[in-house]
């Protein structure tokens, strides 16, 4: 009889263990990519922590929304509203960029993923890339000159862009890769011809 006692006590105690454990669990939508939400257009995850997606507002804008996994916690960014389409996290996962409309040049958005809020917004051409510190992008801008595009450094804590490679007339440049041992990769557009260049980042230089 205590032999039984003992077994129902252990099963009782493994059962009321894996029920807490389950409630302690997040719910992540299946796929992380919100595929299930009709409303959801782009998506992305930062690991299984955090993800950003666009919440469609009407036919044509949207709105930038932060999905906090841990609370389950949905926050829309009301500034970060359009066209919006290619969500990219920094590498820390702190800060996220958007893009509004498919036009160039485009303005694009700077989020503080954590605080959840909007923290600049500057308006580039082609690709956007971040640096592997997280604290910089290289972008692609129109140039002084009419028609051109310059290759530049946006930093986000001086809130400024440094522009790296003028062009003029004849050539633009255009971003390509930041890369983990700091190379940054470009085009550089000459007379309907590309070729692909770098340059590893200096602060010396570049900052």
């Amino acid at each position: 009889m205590k032999r039984k006692k003992v077994i129902l006590f252990i099963i009782t105690v493994t059962l009321i263990s894996l029920f807490l454990s389950s409630c302690g669990k997040v719910e992540i939508p299946e796929g992380d990519d919100f595929n299930s939400r009709k409303d959801v257009g782009e998506s992305s995850w930062y690991k299984d922590r955090r993800a950003a997606f666009t919440k469609e507002i009407d036919d044509e804008n949207s709105v930038l929304v932060l999905y906090d996994a841990k609370t389950e916690e949905e926050i829309e960014i009301e500034e970060v509203s359009g066209q919006l389409q290619d969500i990219k996290w920094s590498n820390d996962g702190i800060y996220l960029i958007v893009h509004d409309g498919t036009k160039e040049p485009k303005k694009t958005f700077i989020v503080d993923g954590r605080d959840k809020y909007l923290r600049d917004e500057i308006m580039t051409i082609g690709e956007t890339f971040w640096s592997p510190d997280s604290t910089k992008l290289l972008v692609g801008v129109e140039g002084e000159q009419e028609n051109t595009i310059d290759l530049g450094i946006y930093f986000l804590y001086g809130r400024k862009v440094k522009v790296i490679e003028e062009g003029d007339e004849n050539i633009d440049y255009l971003p390509k890769s930041w890369e983990d041992d700091n190379m940054m990769f470009y085009i550089e557009k000459r007379d309907g011809e590309e070729e692909t260049r770098s340059v590893k980042f200096d602060p010396d230089t570049h900052g």
